[in-house]
């Protein structure tokens, strides 16, 4: 019988920092998302610390990225990092 692993879902403690009624039935609710859970999901910063996130999570097993850019330039410059 072959073995698997399954990895669970984590929860974070977030600050809400606004809510709206939008209608009868629903409501919008805004959360503070702190600097710490960003940087478990993105990369975001300049081009040296990118290229050390990317190594970081290359040795801890991630295999593929989506890379967003604003211009064919920082396409470009984001391809000399990987």
């Amino acid at each position: 019988m072959a073995t698997t692993t399954r990895r669970r879902g984590r929860f974070h403690d977030l600050t809400i920092t606004s809510v709206r009624h939008l209608t009868d039935d629903s409501i919008e609710v805004t959360f503070a998302v702190p600097d710490e859970l960003v940087d478990d999901a993105a990369i975001v910063g300049d081009v040296d610390h990118v290229r050390q996130q990317i190594k970081l999570w290359e040795a801890a097993g991630v295999t593929m990225m989506v890379i967003g850019a604003r211009s064919p330039e920082q396409i470009a410059e984001l391809a000399t990092l990987l």
